[in-house]
């Protein structure tokens, strides 16, 4: 499991929390076929859903109860990243964590998002947008050029972006 591989790290955790724009109780779809694929959305799924109501919170919300302010931050959720960015304004203000969100653009419509909205949220805020090739070899991408080649692409259904944090005063 991710918690016993991550035992090795013992500064790193993994949080099952549903994160989204508002704190409240909202229904998660869950497949009953798939048990590690979930969604806000039942149209996101692929097989029928048994839907559990949950508790929401933010990341603005979230973080601050943390006893250790974030380095990484990791955005997978079927559609659900643009309201999750939504409710992290203040976090992406201060940029000091890195983000490694895969954007979907069938999840994200399907939440009343997009893929550009959620990328401009980071680009707005000075962030600098890599796709994990590019990351690897120190190369910046041009995000929505990239996006857009990813999604044309048959077959292809989601793209990673990771976002680096803007420079620090004095840093580059």
């Amino acid at each position: 499991t991710a918690r016993a591989a991550l035992a090795r790290y013992p500064w790193a955790a993994v949080l099952q929390v549903a994160i989204t724009d508002r704190a409240g109780r909202v229904w998660l779809h869950q497949d009953t076929q798939n048990s590690k694929r979930s969604s806000l959305w039942a149209g996101n799924l692929l097989g029928p859903d048994d839907p559990v109501e949950v508790v929401t919170t933010t990341v603005d919300t979230l973080i601050p109860t943390m006893l250790r302010y974030p380095d990484w931050i990791k955005v997978d959720a079927q559609g659900a990243e643009g309201g999750i960015v939504a409710g992290a304004t203040r976090t992406l203000d201060e940029g000091r964590a890195t983000w490694c969100v895969e954007l979907w653009e069938p999840g994200l419509q399907a939440a009343g998002s997009d893929s550009e909205t959620v990328l401009r949220a980071f680009q707005s805020r000075g962030y600098r947008p890599f796709t994990p090739e590019r990351f690897a070899s120190g190369v910046p991408s041009h995000w929505l050029d990239v996006f857009s080649a990813a999604a044309r692409e048959k077959g292809h259904s989601s793209s990673d972006f990771l976002f680096t944090p803007p420079p620090q005063d004095g840093m580059t």
